[in-house]
């Protein structure tokens, strides 16, 4: 009856992931994203654009352009206001 047992314990023991390794992984990928979230973070603090930005007169046109409502587009349509 030890045999069965004994079988049994290494069958299941060869089927399982070692704990040890498992932890090194684990270690490994989380320092890995930490690093990887400091550098994000330091590249969302920077700015986009320059100050001002939006109020050249050459992109608050555009601006102004966007933000018409769609049959303004169209030719032979004018706005009311």
């Amino acid at each position: 009856m030890s045999f069965l047992m004994t079988f049994a314990r290494q069958a299941v023991e060869a089927g399982m992931e070692n704990n040890d390794e498992r932890n090194s992984r684990f270690v490994e990928h989380v320092t890995v994203m930490k690093d990887r979230s400091e550098i994000m973070k330091a590249t969302w603090s920077q700015p986009q654009k320059f100050y001002g930005f939006w109020n050249d007169e050459k992109n608050n046109m555009k601006h102004k352009y966007m933000c018409d409502t769609l049959t303004d587009k169209f030719p032979g349509r004018k706005s009311y206001y």
